[in-house]
C-alpha cells in the first residue's frame, strides 16, 4: 500500500514538473515575443523619424533651390528682354532707312518708266498695282505710322496718276480755214473752224490767234494741208515759241497766165511742255491760200 502511494506521489510530482516546465517555457516565449515586439516598434519609430527628417530636409532644400533658380531666371529674363529690345530698336532703325531707300528707288524707277515708256496705258495699271503692293509691304515690315504712310502714298499716287493721265489722255483736234485770199510774208495761217476736239478745253485763244498753246506735256504730231493757187512759189513753215522747227514746205505754183490750184501737206513731230506755243506761218513773199479747203490737225501721241 505504501509503495503504491509513493508511486502515485512520484507520478504526481513528475506531472507537476512537466506542467511547470511547460508553463516556464511559455513564459519565456511570451517575454521573448514582448522583447521582439518592443525592439520592432522602436525600430519603426526610428525609421519614421529618419524618414520625416529626410523629407523635411528635402523640402527645405528644394524650396531654397526653387527660389534661388527663380531669382536667377527672373534676372536672366530681364537681361534677355533688354537685349531683345535693343536689337529690335536697332533693326527698326535699319528697316526705316532701308524702306526709305526702297521708296526713293521705286519712285525714281517709276518716274523713269513714265518718262521712257511707249505704252503708258499699261504702265498706268502696273504703277498703281505696284504702289499698292509696296505700301502693304512697308506697313507690314516697317511699322511706320499708318497715317504718315497714307499721306505719302496719296501724294505720290496723285502725282504719278496726274503724270500718267497727262501722258495717256487723248488730246487733239482738226480745224479748217474760213476764207481765201493772199497771205503776206510772215502771216500766221488761220484755221479757226474747229471740227473735232479731244482733251483740250481752251481753244478760244487758238480760234482768235491761230496759235496753239500747250496745256498738257507730251509728244505731238502736227499736220497741215494747204490748197494754194499762186503764180509764185508757195512755201510755209512750222514755228515753236517764235523759232522755226522745220524747213520750208513747198507747194507747186500755177502758170503765169492761169491760176491752177495745188495742195501740199507738211507735218512735224515735236515735244511740247505746258505753255509752249506752236503755229504755221507763210514763208514766201505772197501766196494765195484757199483756207476753206485747208486743214490743220494736232494730235498728242503720249
Amino acid at each position: 500500500m505504501a509503495e503504491l502511494q509513493m508511486q502515485d506521489y512520484e507520478e504526481f510530482r513528475q506531472k507537476e514538473d512537466v506542467t511547470y516546465d511547460e508553463i516556464k517555457i511559455d513564459k519565456e516565449k511570451i517575454e521573448t515575443s514582448k522583447l521582439v515586439l518592443t525592439s520592432r516598434n522602436q525600430w519603426l519609430k526610428h525609421l519614421l523619424l529618419i524618414l520625416s527628417i529626410s523629407v523635411f530636409s528635402a523640402v527645405v532644400a528644394s524650396t531654397v533651390t526653387y527660389f534661388t533658380v527663380c531669382a536667377q531666371l527672373k534676372q536672366f529674363t530681364l537681361d534677355l528682354f533688354d537685349l531683345k529690345l535693343a536689337d529690335v530698336e536697332k533693326k527698326n532703325e535699319m528697316k526705316v532707312q532701308e524702306i526709305e531707300n526702297r521708296y526713293n528707288l521705286t519712285s525714281s524707277r517709276l518716274q523713269k518708266q513714265i518718262n521712257d515708256s511707249a505704252d503708258l496705258a499699261q504702265l498706268k495699271q502696273f504703277t498703281l498695282d505696284l504702289i499698292d503692293m509696296k505700301l502693304a509691304d512697308v506697313e507690314k515690315k516697317n511699322g511706320m505710322n499708318v497715317q504718315e504712310m497714307e499721306t505719302r502714298y496719296n501724294l505720290t499716287s496723285s502725282r504719278l496718276q496726274k503724270q500718267i493721265n497727262d501722258s495717256t489722255d487723248l488730246v487733239g483736234f482738226t480745224s479748217f480755214g474760213t476764207s481765201f485770199g493772199d497771205k503776206s510774208s510772215g502771216d500766221i495761217l488761220r484755221f479757226p473752224n474747229v471740227q473735232t476736239v479731244y482733251g483740250h478745253s481752251h481753244l478760244s485763244s487758238f480760234k482768235s490767234t491761230d496759235v496753239f498753246t500747250c496745256e498738257t506735256d507730251g509728244l505731238y504730231l502736227i499736220i497741215v494741208t494747204l490748197l494754194s493757187g499762186s503764180t509764185t512759189d508757195n512755201k510755209y513753215r512750222f514755228f515753236k515759241n517764235n523759232q522755226p522747227i522745220t524747213y520750208s514746205n513747198y507747194i507747186g505754183k500755177s502758170g503765169s497766165s492761169t491760176r491752177d490750184f495745188f495742195s501740199g501737206t507738211g507735218s512735224v513731230l515735236v515735244k511740247l511742255i505746258r505753255n509752249d506755243r506752236v503755229y504755221v506761218r507763210n514763208d514766201n513773199s505772197k501766196i494765195y491760200i484757199v483756207d476753206q479747203y485747208s486743214t490743220l490737225t494736232l494730235i498728242k501721241l503720249h
